[in-house]
Order: structure tokens, then C-alpha cells, then sequence
């Protein structure tokens, strides 16, 4: 049976062979060039998929199936080296664990990235640190390839219970919440292909987002995840997911228009390749990472990305919730996506109730 890894090798082996048909646009053609602004810097996103994605086939061309654990840690190692040189130098990105006081180390963290100028690790050699709670700016996941089983496992473990933000009294949690507003780090997971089966890899994913964060909330999901500062942030939820060699999905702000009202909060968007071809999904990961470490005002290249146009997937738009009466207009950004775009959960995690027009 074919794997998908080497389902994947065979798609990339005919897109090569098929670079030269100019019946369709391409990435590097004339049109492209005339009509796209930004073009270098598309093409720039666009190298940073097809060389990451080049240089993991290396190692499975060589080694094929064989020594799992091997090809994982080259492809961490990989991203940490990309992720250098996106991020600003007082940024540290290391493999490791946090260390916490009063309790159990966590779990080796495949990429933990740290502000050097602001904390220094208790440990640190060549690659790997031990940091404490505090210094940590951002976790990544990663996965060779993202499925149900592997996606739960990567939410565990960005998730721990010293992490949940609860700003109410521990009495008023119905799942035993403690009232606690820690200082929350970004959280991502990062796979270099995904197997989902028949279900869609976006579909499978907020399917998957929906029933893990249902079963560690309960009856406290609405207010657990309800969004925390001035941008919008689903503080209690991961905030960006990335394939590689597929979509990029991360928290966004969406504005759903109905009947009688609007609906303004934080949501999960779904992004496919760029309208022109060019394969952005790692860029645009990279980018949002590097806009929440520094802000919008501090990085001028995640705001020219983010706000870019790029292709919705369909569906690709996830709000968690239920809306009182049919959507007939859904916004990320200000800019209009297909309503059709809009993905529900059955049962959803909450009733919405759209803020009403005056």
C-alpha cells in the first residue's frame, strides 16, 4: 500500500515533469509577474515550501521507510533552521523542556523559541535548553504526518492544565477550573503532510480542534475559550496549524453577518495555496508567528503576507458555534469570503448570539 509520504514524492516528481506546460498560469509566468504586486516576495514564500519540502524527500530518497525517530528529528532540526532566519536574532529557537519548580519537567518540546535579550535558559547546549515558565515565547509541534491520533497528541500536550486561563472563581467551573491567568504562549503544531482519509484534512482538523477542546471544557467551553486582549486571541486555543504541502490555519478575526445582527469574535481560518499558484502555507505560518512575537507595528513583512489575498478553503471558516439564523455574509479581515466557507460543528461547543444592529 502506498504511504503518503511516498504518495507525496510521486505528486511532487509529476509536478515537476509538468513545469513546462504553459497551457495553464504558472507561478513563474509573464502574467504572474505583470499582475501580481509583491511578486518577490511571493516567490520568496514560495521557495521556503519547495525548499523545506526538498530537503525532507533527502533523507526518505536515502533511507526510505527506515529509522522513524531519525527522519522526525532531521525535519525538526530543518524548521528550527528556517525559523532563524525569519525571526528577529534576539529570538532563540531550541529543542527542549520547560522546567517548572514545584513540579515534573514537561515533555521534550520540538521547538520551543525564547527571548534571550529578556530571559536567559537554565540550560542550554548546542540545540537543546531547560527554560522556566516564564521565558517562553512560543511551542511548536511537529509531525511528519498530521492525523487524528497525532493532531490529539500535539493538543495534550500544548494544553496542560497550568496553562488553561480562567478568569472566573474556581466555584463557578462546572470542570473543575482554577482561577488563573497565566501568561499564555503561542502554540502551534507544524506537519509536513497530513492523512485524514476521506474526511478533508480542514474538515478533519476543526472536527478534531471541536471535540478536544469539548471534552477538556465541558459545560465551560463558552466562557473557557472566549477571547482574551485587544487581538482577539482564543487565548485557550492553539493558534496556528500548518501542512506543509497543504493548507495553513490559524486564528483569525471573522465577521459573520445574519439576519438581524452581526458576529464579531476570533476564529480559525483555513488557507490554501496564493490565488497566483505560489504555495505559501509555511510562509504564512512563519509570518504569524512572527507577527504575534513582535506585534503588527514590529513586522512589516508578517502584515504584507497576512493581509495578502489568498484562497479560503472551502470549508475553511470555523466559529465553533451556532448562529441563531443562516449566515449570509462572512468577512476575515474586512475582505468577503464564500459563505459557503463557513464550517459548523454538530453539535456545536456554543449558541451565538450575533450583536444586533442599531
Amino acid at each position: 500500500m502506498e504511504t503518503p509520504e511516498n504518495r507525496r514524492n510521486r505528486q511532487r516528481l509529476l509536478r515537476i515533469r509538468h513545469k513546462g506546460d504553459q497551457s495553464t498560469q504558472s507561478f513563474g509566468s509573464d502574467k504572474f509577474m505583470s499582475e501580481t504586486p509583491n511578486d518577490g516576495w511571493l516567490r520568496l514564500l514560495h521557495s521556503w515550501s519547495e525548499e523545506l519540502l526538498s530537503a525532507t524527500d533527502r533523507i526518505h530518497y536515502l533511507i526510505g521507510n527506515r529509522h522513524q525517530l531519525t527522519k522526525g528529528s532531521y525535519r525538526e532540526a530543518l524548521l528550527r533552521r528556517l525559523l532563524r532566519r525569519v525571526l528577529p536574532d534576539r529570538f532563540r529557537v531550541s529543542t527542549g523542556f520547560i522546567y517548572r519548580w514545584s513540579e515534573q519537567p514537561t515533555r521534550q518540546l520540538d521547538i520551543v523559541v525564547w527571548d534571550a535579550q529578556r530571559c536567559s535558559a537554565l540550560l542550554e547546549e548546542g540545540e537543546l535548553a531547560i527554560l522556566s515558565v516564564e521565558s517562553v515565547a512560543a511551542i511548536i509541534e511537529v509531525k511528519s504526518i498530521l492525523n487524528a491520533a497525532e493532531l490529539r497528541d500535539a493538543l495534550a500536550l500544548l494544553s496542560p492544565p497550568w496553562w488553561v486561563n480562567w478568569r472566573y472563581t474556581s466555584q463557578s467551573s462546572r470542570a473543575g477550573l482554577v482561577q488563573q491567568v497565566p501568561d499564555v504562549p503561542f502554540r502551534g503544531v507544524f506537519a509536513f503532510t497530513s492523512d485524514f482519509g476521506s474526511g478533508g484534512t480542514t474538515s478533519s482538523i476543526f472536527s478534531e480542534l471541536t471535540e478536544f477542546y469539548r471534552e477538556r471544557f465541558g459545560e465551560d467551553a463558552k466562557n473557557a475559550l472566549e477571547h482574551s486582549g485587544e487581538d482577539l486571541r482564543w487565548i485557550n486555543m492553539v493558534d496556528a496549524i500548518c501542512v506543509a504541502d497543504g493548507p495553513s490555519l490559524e486564528q483569525t478575526h471573522v465577521m459573520v453577518e445574519c439576519e438581524h445582527g452581526s458576529y464579531n469574535a476570533p476564529g480559525f481560518a483555513a488557507y490554501g495555496q496564493h490565488p497566483t499558484g505560489a504555495r505559501v502555507s509555511i510562509g504564512r505560518f512563519c509570518m504569524y508567528l512572527l507577527r504575534h512575537l513582535t506585534g503588527w507595528f514590529g513586522a512589516e513583512a508578517a502584515r504584507k503576507t497576512l493581509d495578502s489575498a489568498a484562497a479560503v478553503e472551502i470549508p475553511g471558516v470555523c466559529s465553533f458555534g451556532r448562529f441563531p439564523a443562516r449566515p449570509n455574509r462572512v468577512c476575515l479581515f474586512g475582505s468577503e469570503v464564500p459563505s459557503k466557507s463557513l464550517w459548523y460543528p454538530d453539535p456545536p461547543l456554543w449558541d451565538i448570539s450575533p450583536v444586533q444592529e442599531e
